[in-house]
Formats: structure tokens, C-alpha cells, sequence
């Protein structure tokens, strides 16, 4: 129970470096050679320290066999915000083999796989499938419809293999962790804003780019109720 609960972090922190598009950990220079040299922070140090690095350079205790598999399945390949969730996840994966110095054919292999079509339910469905016969040591998604994977998740805790969803969750009892944004607080904030700035009169319109995934079903009817 305890590797499992390890397992848990590890992905979870892998995904929350999935999110941040790729900012993770990095090896910090001796302070010798900092004397006389600018050191520029990079401008996303701030996201990971809100979200506390400490626990995501920490894989103590984690006895990953080598060459273990975990997989990353997103919502799409293409798209801005999907290539940063890729690179996030190749970081994490450069990361975690640094951390536990596994090398060569010892490495642990991350994997980002998405749908071809961005939101494509079946397709992801399909992916998952083909992932979970694999077999992962652990299994990371961004749910498209949070009604269509029951019954893969079912089958990843029969397994007993752990799901961590990111960007996107379900109200599915199994899952080990949800890594996203506040969808709800973030909503309300908007329409806050934009209510003073229109001062309460006139119409607005919200476009979601989906209708089945559950964090733009918490954004719209937060949005919506706090107008």
C-alpha cells in the first residue's frame, strides 16, 4: 500500500510537470559558480513553487523495477497547450531517470500518447485500452468524457494499476489523484472581473471548447452562477 501510495505521488507530480509545460526540476550549479555570474530565474519557477517542488525532486523510497513503463495520455497531439503538456512529460521523464540514476536499457520510460483529433472520445478510449495492456506501472489522463472510462478503469484496479487524471478528471471513486486547476475558483474570478468591467449590463456569450469533459462543465456553471 505504502509503493502504491508512492507510485501515486510520483505520477501525480509528473503530470503537475506535464501542466507547467515542461518547467520541472534542474540540477542547481555549485554556489562557487554562481560568484560572478547573472543568474536568471526562469519566469515559471514561481508556478512550481506554489505547487511545492520539494515534493516533486523527492522519489526516495520509490523502488521502481528498471525500465519500468508509465503512461501519459492527453487530449490531443496538436495544439500549443498540448506540445507543452508533451515536453512537460519528457522533462519529468529525463527527471526522474537523473533522480534514481537509472541509464541505457535501466531507464523508466514516460510516454505521451493523445488522440490524432483533439477531444476525440473513442479514440482516446482506444489509446487507453491499448495502454493498460501494457501494463504500466502507472497510468496518467486528461479525461476528454468523464462518462466513457469506467469500465478501463475498472479493469486498471483489477490490475492494480494506478490512475492519476490531470487537466481533466471524473467523479469515478478509483482514481488515486486529480491534478488540474481549481476550475470552479478560476470561473467565479473571471466572472467577477468581467461583470465589474461591464459594470452588470449587457449579454455574454461562453464558448467551451468541449461539452462532455467535467473541468468546462465545473468552468460554465461556475462562470454562469456567479454572473
Amino acid at each position: 500500500m505504502i509503493m502504491r501510495k508512492k507510485i501515486q505521488i510520483l505520477l501525480s507530480t509528473a503530470c503537475i510537470a506535464a501542466l507547467l509545460g515542461g518547467c520541472a526540476l534542474t540540477e542547481e550549479p555549485a554556489k562557487d559558480s554562481l560568484s560572478n555570474q547573472n543568474v536568471k530565474e526562469d519566469p515559471r519557477q514561481g508556478n512550481l513553487d506554489a505547487l511545492n517542488p520539494t515534493a516533486y525532486s523527492d522519489v526516495s523510497g520509490i523502488a521502481l523495477e528498471p525500465g519500468s513503463y508509465i503512461s501519459i495520455i492527453g487530449k490531443g497531439e496538436e495544439g500549443q497547450y498540448w506540445k507543452q503538456v508533451k515536453k512537460g512529460v519528457d522533462r519529468a521523464a529525463k527527471d526522474l531517470n537523473v533522480q534514481l540514476g537509472y541509464e541505457g536499457k535501466d531507464k523508466i520510460k514516460v510516454v505521451y500518447s493523445a488522440p490524432a483529433e483533439t477531444d476525440n472520445v473513442d479514440e482516446q478510449v482506444n489509446l487507453l485500452d491499448e495502454e493498460l495492456s501494457r501494463y504500466p506501472v502507472a497510468l496518467g489522463i486528461a479525461i476528454v468524457d468523464e462518462n466513457a472510462c469506467d469500465v478501463q478503469f475498472d479493469l486498471a484496479a483489477d490490475s492494480e494499476i494506478p490512475i492519476v487524471a490531470f487537466d481533466s478528471g471524473s467523479d469515478y471513486q478509483g482514481l488515486m489523484a486529480t491534478v488540474s486547476t481549481n476550475n470552479s475558483e478560476s470561473a467565479q474570478v473571471v466572472a467577477d472581473n468581467l461583470g465589474k468591467e461591464l459594470e452588470g449590463t449587457g449579454e455574454i456569450v461562453v464558448v467551451a471548447n468541449d461539452s462532455k469533459s467535467k473541468n468546462n462543465k465545473e468552468r460554465v456553471n461556475a462562470f454562469a452562477a456567479e454572473l
